[in-house]
């Protein structure tokens, strides 16, 4: 039987129509690499450089595979084609069973026809003893008006500087002349390559398969940061922690568009360690942007038969993008079965899902993504009170430097004596040396910990050896007062009440996040680090009534000093009854009279 070429399409005129399909060029670069994997190539390389033609400079770009290689010839409706042709003809394709990527036969021919002007494949199998080659010239096709690529003949690939020309079997598939590549330059097109392949390929870089892009190999990206081998996964600060279990799963049974069987979709979302990552030293929202942590990257990552169609989907509004969500991390997976469900389309990196198959996910999605943000909101409250706290203790806040500024003009509270101030320090110091044991004794520190904790305490308690010092600090108060007052000497210190109904707007107001800011990488408002007017005026208040509490003390130094302070104890609980009673009665500026929701 003698073998034929296959036409590549019929009609020239067709051809340099499909040139604008649409294909982009990383999404044709996926489908080389698609037909490597399917060919069970263990190792992929890719290679992208400048090619000089007559005078023009292009853009070449070539992967080679050990894959099985493409057959000599292959048979369909009765006639033998030439095997090299046959898999490049438009709409041809061979049985490769519903575990591959691969599906439509328009893959290879579409990428090259959208992206080069010439496409050359070179191929041997386990029967070969060289290399078979054949080409596609759309220019030379649109001149003869014949669209049959020549039969295929032995040559070898020496005009490519590939990782491995002496492979047993493989194929080499490239791209010679691109002339509108996205991006414009090879510079741009490798580092696209090197940042999206890892995600896109993780399954199979995570498996059996190696793939480099002009000599670097490549490691897995796992937007899920629950792949041990990933390379995004691993210790802060220069990685996301691992993702130990999975915040949510779900399986959605679909059946086929046109069948009675029923194949499963899984879903898989993750909740990122909100607490560690908030809390290294290094974060912030360069960092964040820097790890993918961002808006942008929400949403679905879309894999089909292990090979990632899409990244960053919503879905139509079944995940809704936000920044509290940037902590939050979604998949779903199917087999390529449901492509029609799916909407899968030829070249596989677009999709249209179903109404249908939406609502599914939806209901089986369980609002995951909205009870985590609120977790992450939760958590982010709670470091940033820490925060808020351990700065206070350590370095003096705008409001405490300008009482301490105001406080060398009036008069002083008490007279000491250089023997009260010196037993005042020494006081100071036993509490220091306490509490630096305490943190030496904590087994969960380690040795970075330990030691950050230890100058926290230094710092915060040479601030209090100041005989002058105005300091307003935060702790759970067992009396329900909204603030205490201590005194050591002429130091001032406004201890406020964590458990108070006010603690959490005052909060809000020395964050600033009562402005209504822009939300930040970690979910909340945009926090200053200064100390908003707001918090320094309430600050400026609690230390004035800590202060007059202390002149009352030493005014009155005829009473018992059990009345004294029993008169002021009962002061600040009536002070702090009535402001809960305030907030409690605090409406949303309606003249309903009832009682606000707050708690």
């Amino acid at each position: 039987m003698p073998t034929e070429s296959r036409d590549f399409a019929h009609g020239a005129s067709f051809i340099k129509g499909a040139r604008d399909m649409g294909i982009e060029t990383l999404a044709a670069i996926y489908e080389l690499v698609d037909n490597s994997i399917d060919a069970d190539a263990e190792n992929i390389h890719i290679h992208v450089e400048e090619n000089e033609v007559d005078g023009e400079t292009y853009i070449r770009i070539a992967v080679e595979d050990d894959g099985h290689g493409i057959s000599e010839t292959i048979t369909a409706e009765g006639t033998e084609y030439d095997g090299i042709t046959y898999v490049l003809a438009f709409g041809d394709s061979y049985a490769r069973g519903n575990d591959k990527i691969g599906k439509f036969g328009w893959g290879l021919s579409a990428s090259a026809t959208c992206t080069s002007l010439r496409t050359e494949v070179y191929t041997r199998t386990a029967d070969d003893d060289d290399w078979r080659y054949t080409y596609i010239d759309l220019d030379e096709m649109d001149d003869s008006n014949d669209t049959k690529p020549p039969t295929a003949v032995k040559k070898d690939p020496d005009h490519l500087d590939l990782e491995n020309p002496d492979t047993d079997t493989g194929t080499v598939v490239s791209f010679e002349k691109c002339d509108g590549t996205d991006p414009k330059t090879v510079r741009g097109l490798v580092s696209n390559l090197t940042s999206e392949i890892p995600r896109v390929y993780r399954d199979y870089l995570d498996g059996a398969v190696n793939i480099t892009v002009n000599g670097k190999e490549l490691e897995p990206t796992d937007p899920l940061f629950m792949m041990e081998s990933a390379h995004n996964v691993g210790e802060l600060p220069d990685k996301v922690p691992r993702v130990e279990e999975p915040y949510h799963t779900a399986t959605v049974e679909l059946e086929e568009e046109d069948g009675d069987e029923t194949y499963d979709v899984e879903i898989t979302v993750v909740m990122l360690d909100v607490e560690a990552i908030r809390s290294h030293d290094e974060w912030s929202s360069d960092w964040m942007s820097k790890q993918g942590l961002i808006e942008r990257n929400q949403g679905f990552s879309v894999v089909r038969n292990g090979r990632e169609i899409r990244n960053g989907l919503t879905l139509g509004g079944i995940y809704n993008k936000h920044g509290s969500k940037n902590y939050v991390r979604a998949e779903i997976r199917f087999p390529s079965e449901l492509d029609d469900r799916f909407g899968i389309q030829t070249n596989k990196s677009r999709l249209s899902v179903k109404q249908s198959v939406k609502d599914k996910v939806d209901e089986a999605l369980a609002n995951a993504p909205n009870q985590i943000a609120r977790k992450t909101e939760k958590i982010r409250k709670q470091i940033i009170a820490e925060e808020n706290k351990q700065s206070s203790d350590t370095d003096p806040s705008p409001s405490e430097k300008a009482a301490e500024e105001a406080a060398r003009f009036l008069k002083n509270v008490r007279e000491q004596t250089a023997e009260e101030q010196e037993q005042t320090k020494e006081s100071v110091e036993e509490q220091k040396e306490e509490e630096i044991s305490e943190i030496e004794a904590d087994e969960d520190l380690d040795e970075d910990e330990a030691e950050k904790k230890k100058k926290q305490v230094e710092k915060k308690y040479e601030r209090q050896k100041n005989s002058n010092s105005h300091n307003v600090t935060t702790d759970t108060v067992g009396t329900g007062h909204f603030y205490e007052a201590e005194f050591r000497g002429n130091q001032v210190n406004a201890i406020v009440n964590d458990s108070h109904r006010f603690y959490e707007a005052y909060e809000q107001l020395r964050a600033g996040t009562h402005r209504g800011d822009p939300v930040s990488t970690d979910g909340g408002p945009e926090t200053d680090t200064t100390q908003t007017e707001e918090s320094m005026l309430i600050d400026h208040l609690l230390l004035a009534a800590a202060r007059a509490e202390l002149m009352m003390e030493e005014r009155h130094e005829g009473l018992d000093d059990e009345v004294v302070s029993e008169v002021l104890y009962q002061y600040r609980s009536e002070w702090s009854e009535a402001l809960r009673g305030f907030l409690k009665f605090m409406g949303d500026g309606s003249d309903s009279g009832g009682p606000s929701r707050r708690n």
